[in-house]
């Protein structure tokens, strides 16, 4: 988000700058309309928040409409670097009118009186903004850190008697959960039961951050990098992060004296903030077996699932695991058959059956493999009702929980478990010669990207036909 300096202007009446100075004491801050340097065209994707805002600048744009007044406060959660208090300053701007701004982590260290004390501070300084500018935006920030404070009723009591109805003045609570936990006496109130959800950028939108931000930023790319590859990569990253993986990446290959960022610089930056840093390296057994748990994954993906795309994988140890394979994610799905999660399982288990066919046996490696995929098994028989033994029900609290169906449940996941486990045992076997060249590239390179396995693979069918046609 872009704020202009703080600093007191020639255009901001001394009072006002007085103002402004008194209050940030206390920790709260003012913007006015020309210090904010965000707007619409500068916020990333968030089409629905913007529209659900329109309301606001249309209310101080046009005389006509101040019949029909909009919303005056708004509950706007997402994750944090998805632009909610951004959408605020952009809005306040657009209408022409002030922001006061809070972190809600400033009233934890306040007592009840003064927490009271402190709202009514904001909301008789926000009287006398819109005095001024005829409106104003009142923000609180984090206030999911309300869940800290053992007794918040003083807090809430004062916000309801000094938001409720205040006319021309709007009220934010921005959180990074949902739905946000507040009293009944604040809903009965009218009060942030507006809810605004932000979700992070698709795929489109994360193609244009990066466009936009490395031209942004006048960093110089290599060939090899693709924009719409980085995007696929940086599913459910915000915007905020994917600002930090530019300059990351920036950074890195100005530390290994790259001329300009690389497709690989891109990649390890993405890598290392989703599994931490490389660590030291592993002994010669440790990396074979490494390499062939991750192929294991790779084969059993790419052998059953028609729509499997790989992006990355590698066997570097890391602060998470010592190897990892990472795949592209259809966003545009949202509803999967018992087929989609058999297969996601099958991928799962890819590493724990690569070790039992070479080694015929299989390491500690697996724990986190086999978390995921009995995860899935669970929800498939439990919720989705994808299951032989029990049929079409749910066995959840409150719904079907008890002792004898669970019991059943567990039967039918450790049943769905181990036969899963067996074909992907099968097609590990039955692509053996994929299994192993992928194995021995990895341990030669030990970072494989995506476009690099169809080379590989397609060199090993070209071997075996060569070899078939030898024997015939």
């Amino acid at each position: 988000m872009e704020l202009k300096q703080k600093s007191t202007s020639a255009c901001i009446p001394l009072s006002l700058q007085w103002l402004k100075k008194k209050v940030e004491k206390m920790q709260i801050d003012i913007f006015f309309p020309d210090e904010i340097g965000v707007t619409f065209d500068s916020l990333y994707g968030l089409d629905q928040a913007k529209e659900a805002m329109q309301d606001i600048i249309r209310y101080f744009a046009d005389d006509s409409s101040k019949s029909v007044k909009p919303h005056f406060s708004y509950c706007i959660f997402g994750e944090t670097g998805v632009g909610k208090a951004s959408l605020v300053y952009a809005t306040s701007k657009a209408a022409g009118i002030p922001v006061i701004a809070i972190d809600f982590i400033v009233f934890l260290s306040l007592t009840g009186k003064k927490q009271a004390a402190l709202v009514e501070i904001i909301y008789s300084t926000a009287k006398k903004l819109k005095n001024i500018f005829g409106g104003c935006s009142v923000v609180f920030k984090n206030i999911h850190a309300i869940s800290e404070i053992e007794n918040n009723s003083m807090f809430f009591a004062s916000l309801v008697r000094n938001a409720s109805g205040l006319e021309n003045v709007f009220s934010f609570m921005l959180s990074v959960v949902s739905p946000l936990a507040v009293p009944a006496i604040v809903l009965e109130n009218n009060l942030f039961n507006t809810a605004i959800c932000i979700d992070e950028p698709d795929l489109a939108t994360r193609e244009k951050i990066f466009k936009d931000l490395i031209q942004k930023f006048e960093i110089k790319i290599a060939d090899d990098v693709s924009i719409s590859r980085l995007a696929k990569d940086t599913f459910g990253e915000t915007p905020l992060e994917i600002s930090y993986i530019i300059k990351e990446a920036h950074l890195f290959s100005l530390r290994h004296n790259h001329d300009a960022v690389t497709a690989e610089d891109f990649s390890e930056t993405i890598m290392k903030l989703s599994a931490g840093e490389k660590k030291k390296k592993m002994t010669d057994k440790e990396k074979l077996s490494t390499a062939y748990h991750e192929a294991g994954h790779v084969i059993a993906g790419y052998f059953s699932n028609p729509n499997y795309q790989l992006s990355r994988v590698e066997i570097s140890p890391r602060t998470s695991s010592l190897g990892l394979t990472a795949t592209d994610i259809d966003e545009r799905k949202f509803a999967y058959f018992k087929e989609d999660f058999e297969n996601l399982i099958l991928e799962c288990l890819g590493g724990m059956a690569a070790e039992e066919v070479v080694y015929h046996s299989h390491t500690s490696g697996v724990i986190e493999d086999l978390s995921e995929a009995t995860a899935i098994a669970v929800n498939m028989v439990r919720a989705y009702g994808m299951n032989d033994l029990i049929g079409p029900m749910q066995i959840a609290p409150e719904i079907t929980d008890s002792e004898h169906f669970k019991a059943i449940a567990d039967t039918q996941v450790s049943e769905n478990l181990k036969k899963l486990l067996n074909k992907t045992i099968r097609i590990i076997s039955e692509h053996r010669a994929y299994l192993d060249a992928l194995a021995k590239t990895l341990v030669e390179k030990e970072v494989i990207l995506g476009n690099e396995i169809e080379e590989i693979f397609a060199k090993v069918k070209h071997d075996l036909e060569e070899q078939e046609n030898a024997k015939t």
